[in-house]
C-alpha cells in the first residue's frame, strides 16, 4: 500500500469521457499537531444537474482501487482485481498526454498513484485517455449493474440515486440505464466514496458527483407573422416557411471514427401536397440571439425524388460532422437552425387531417458505444379548405351543367377583386358544372369570399348572379361554410339552406320563370305599381278631358 504525498485536487473530472468527480490526486495531508484522523465513507451519490433527470437508477460500479487510513494519511491501492484492467488503460508517452514516460510496474508503483501524479485531473488529457480505455475494458463490460437507491418526483425524473454499503475507495460507474428520449447516457465517471476529517480538507471528497445526462430537443414551426406556430391556414399556391430548432450537444466525450461514427442527423418529411422549394439553409447560435450561417460545406442534405408534391417528400440533414466539431469547441448547448419553404399544390388534403410535416432528429446517445436515440416532435399542420353548392334549371332541382363561376377576394366583383392564387397570379380562379350541377372551389384559407356567375349553358339568361361565402376553419375536421345572397338581379335565385352551410344556384330560360322574391320581385313589383300608376293618371286625364268636351 502506497501512501500519496501530496494533494493535487482530483475531485473533478468534467472533461471528454469524465462527467463528474473524481476524489483521487493526492489522498494523504502531511500530520500536524492540529491534524484529525480521517473518516472514510461507504456511499456514493449521484444527482442530476439543473432541471435534469437521471435515466435511471441502474449503473455498472466497478472498484478501482481502495482508501485506507494509516494515522492522520489517506492511503490509496489499486484493487488487485483491478490491476491489469487499470495498467492496460494508462496512457503511455505517445498518446499526447504530456506523460514522459511509459509506466513500469518494477519501478513505478501503484498504478492509480502514478497516474495522480501526471497531472490535475481537471486539466489532465491522461485522466481522459484513462477513463476512455478504462470504460472500454472486459472488466467493466463484464460488472453486472447494481441499482442504486433512486429519489424520484411526482413527475416521475429522478433527481438522486444512492449506493451505499460501498468498500472505501476510487469507483468507475457505468450507465446501465436506456437513454430516455431526448437525452443521452451519462459519461463513464469516476469518483470516490467520501472522506472527511482530513487537514487540509481533499476538495470535493465527499462521495457525491452530479451527473450532467445531456437533453436534446427539437423543435417543428410553421413561420407565420414573425412568430411560430404548430398549425396555419394557407391556400394552395401559397408558401409555407417552416423552421427546425435543436440543440449542439457536448460531444468532448464522444469518438468518430469508421468504427463509431458520430451522429447527428436530421429527417424531415413532407406530406403529399406539400413542394419542397429547394432553399434550405442552416443557421447556428451560441446564446440564440445572433445567428451565423452554417457553410454548406459543412453539412448535407438528400432530397426524395420527386419533390414535387406529388407524393410525400423526404428531406433529410446531416450535421454530424459539423456538430461534432462544434460540441467539442465552445458551442456546446448552442443552437442550430435548419429553415426552408414549401408550396401547398394541389394535391393537398382539403380539411381533415391536414397537410403534416415531420422530423426526427437521430443522434449518438452513448459515449461508450455511440448508439443511437431518436427524437419526434409533434407534426406541424397545414390546413386548406373548400366549398361547394349545386347549378340547377329552374325547377330548384334538376342538375344544370356547364355554368361557370369566378371567385373574388373583394365585394366589388372587379378585376382587381378577383381572387388570384400566389403561384398563379394572372389567372382566373374559376369552376364549372359538372353533370351533377355540382360546382367545387378547393385549396382555399379560412376567410370570405364572393362568387359571381361568370358563363351560362346555352339557351339560359345571364342575370348576374352573385353570392358571399364564409369559411370559418374548424382545424381536424371539416370547416363551415356559410352562404349569403348578394343583391343583384338574379339574386332571388341563390337559394342557401336555413342555416346557410348548403346551397342551390338556379337558373332560367326566361324572366318570366323568374320567383317574384330578391331584387328581380321587387323591381317588377315597382315597376308594376308606376305602370298602374302612370294608367290611373292617363285614365284620370282622359276623364276630365271627357268632362270638359260634354261641357
Amino acid at each position: 500500500m502506497t501512501s500519496i504525498p501530496s494533494l493535487r485536487r482530483m475531485a473533478r473530472m468534467a472533461m471528454a469521457a469524465v462527467t463528474a468527480s473524481m476524489l483521487l490526486a493526492t489522498m494523504a495531508a502531511t500530520a500536524s499537531a492540529e491534524q484529525t484522523t480521517p473518516a472514510l465513507g461507504d456511499t456514493i451519490t449521484l444527482t442530476a444537474g439543473g432541471s435534469n433527470s437521471l435515466n435511471g437508477p441502474d449503473f455498472r460500479v466497478a472498484r478501482l482501487a481502495g482508501f485506507t487510513i494509516d494515522g492522520t494519511a489517506v492511503t490509496v491501492a489499486v484493487e488487485p482485481a483491478a490491476k491489469d484492467a487499470v495498467i492496460a488503460s494508462l496512457p503511455g508517452k505517445d498518446d499526447g498526454a504530456g506523460v514522459a514516460d511509459d509506466y513500469r510496474e518494477a519501478t513505478d508503483g501503484d498504478p492509480i498513484t502514478w497516474l495522480a501524479r501526471q497531472g490535475d485531473a481537471k486539466d489532465s488529457p491522461a485522466w481522459r485517455i484513462f477513463a476512455e480505455r478504462m470504460a472500454a475494458t472486459d472488466l467493466i463490460a463484464g460488472t453486472a449493474p447494481t441499482t442504486g437507491t433512486p429519489t424520484t418526483g411526482d413527475d416521475g425524473t429522478i433527481s438522486k440515486v444512492v449506493f451505499d454499503g460501498l468498500t472505501p475507495g476510487l469507483y468507475m460507474l457505468i450507465d446501465a440505464n436506456t437513454a430516455a428520449e431526448g437525452t443521452t447516457k451519462s459519461s463513464p465517471i469516476l469518483v470516490g466514496t467520501a472522506i472527511t476529517g482530513a487537514t487540509p480538507p481533499i476538495g470535493n471528497a465527499d462521495g457525491t458527483v452530479e451527473v450532467k445526462n445531456q437533453r436534446l430537443a427539437i423543435d417543428k414551426s410553421i413561420i407565420e407573422d414573425g412568430g411560430q406556430t404548430q398549425t396555419a391556414d394557407r391556400s394552395v399556391g401559397d408558401t409555407v416557411d417552416y423552421r427546425i430548432a435543436t440543440q449542439i450537444p457536448d460531444t468532448s466525450k464522444y469518438a468518430n471514427d469508421a468504427d463509431n461514427p458520430y451522429m447527428f442527423r436530421v429527417e424531415d418529411t413532407l406530406s403529399k401536397g406539400q413542394r419542397f422549394n429547394d432553399d434550405l439553409t442552416v443557421e447556428s447560435s451560441a446564446d440564440g440571439t445572433a445567428w451565423t450561417p452554417v457553410p454548406s460545406d459543412a453539412w448535407t442534405a438528400e432530397t426524395s425524388s420527386p419533390a414535387d408534391g406529388t407524393v410525400a417528400t423526404v428531406i433529410t440533414i446531416d450535421l454530424s460532422s459539423w456538430t461534432y466539431t462544434q460540441g467539442r469547441n465552445g458551442m456546446a448547448g448552442g443552437a442550430v437552425r435548419i429553415s426552408y419553404s414549401a408550396t401547398l399544390t394541389d394535391d393537398a388534403v382539403i380539411d381533415g387531417a391536414g397537410n403534416t410535416n415531420g422530423v426526427t432528429l437521430t443522434y449518438s446517445n452513448d459515449p461508450a458505444t455511440n448508439q443511437t436515440g431518436r427524437i419526434t416532435p409533434p407534426d406541424t399542420r397545414v390546413y386548406t379548405h373548400g366549398f361547394r353548392f349545386t347549378k340547377t334549371g329552374s325547377d330548384g332541382t334538376t342538375p344544370l351543367k356547364g355554368a361557370t363561376f369566378t371567385l373574388y377576394a373583394g365585394e366589388g366583383f372587379t378585376d382587381a377583386d378577383k381572387y388570384r392564387r400566389a403561384d398563379k397570379p394572372d389567372m382566373d380562379v374559376t369552376a364549372t358544372s359538372g353533370d351533377d350541377g355540382v360546382v367545387a372551389f378547393t385549396g382555399l384559407a379560412a376567410g370570405t369570399y364572393w362568387v359571381k356567375e361568370t358563363g351560362v349553358p346555352d339557351g339560359y339568361r345571364d342575370l348576374d348572379v352573385r353570392f358571399k361565402v364564409t369559411i370559418d376553419a374548424d382545424h381536424g375536421s371539416a370547416a363551415r361554410i356559410r352562404f349569403d345572397r348578394v343583391a343583384s338581379l338574379g339574386d332571388s335565385l341563390v337559394k342557401p339552406s336555413g342555416d346557410g352551410s348548403t346551397l342551390i344556384v338556379a337558373n332560367v330560360e326566361h324572366l318570366t320563370q323568374l320567383p317574384l322574391t330578391g331584387s328581380v320581385g321587387t323591381t317588377m313589383f315597382v315597376v308594376a305599381a308606376l305602370l298602374l300608376a302612370a294608367g290611373g293618371i292617363i285614365l284620370a286625364l282622359i276623364s276630365k278631358r271627357q268632362r270638359n268636351a260634354l261641357d
